[in-house]
């Protein structure tokens, strides 16, 4: 999924230039790793636990399973372990 999301990080650059955008640089890369959730049920809940710490309550998050090369029946699998093992964390 990682490789994706540069991609469509890429893409995002390019229509906001209006230019292309050959490869993102390693600091930009670095930067969207800091900011994009990725890892494990468990993982996701720490870091989504760090914003709900700095943030309070009052947190909203996009959660994008489409990314170039998954397929639908694994971004079917992503919501649901979504809906199944994070959610409820935060209920």
């Amino acid at each position: 999924m990682r490789d994706g999301y540069f991609y469509i990080q890429r893409r995002y650059a390019e229509i906001f230039s209006g230019e292309e955008v050959e490869e993102l640089d390693d600091e930009r890369k670095r930067e969207l790793k800091d900011q994009a959730i990725f890892g494990t049920p468990e993982q996701v809940i720490d870091q989504l636990e760090t914003y709900r710490d700095a943030l309070g309550n009052d947190v909203h998050f996009v959660f994008r399973t489409y990314h170039p090369g998954i397929g639908t029946d694994r971004m079917v699998e992503c919501v649901e372990r979504l809906g199944e093992e994070v959610v409820p964390h935060f209920e």
